[in-house]
């Protein structure tokens, strides 16, 4: 199962011949859940715990999450996504 979400932001920016678009991917193989908000060099790597990782570029901004085990983490069968205002 992959998901790609696409935000207005997203639209408006691919008018400016570039894409900004946040990704979810889910891997059943390993039951990991990958969120990218950005892409961009990742300089650093936190855990948050044992099963979640964040990434960081060199601004110190997120890039992505990692989720481990996010099926039973997560509830990934009931994934919804709502974009709230403009």
């Amino acid at each position: 199962m992959n998901f790609t979400i696409v935000t207005s932001s997203s639209v408006i920016a691919a008018s400016q011949s570039f894409v900004h678009a946040m990704k979810v991917r889910y891997f059943p193989d390993t039951d990991t859940l990958y969120i990218e908000f950005r892409v961009s060099d990742v300089v650093e790597t936190k855990d948050l715990d044992e099963n979640t990782q964040v990434d960081f570029d060199r601004g110190g901004s997120i890039c992505a999450i990692t989720i481990e085990h996010a099926n039973e983490r997560a509830d990934l069968p009931h994934f919804s996504f709502e974009q709230v205002g403009t």
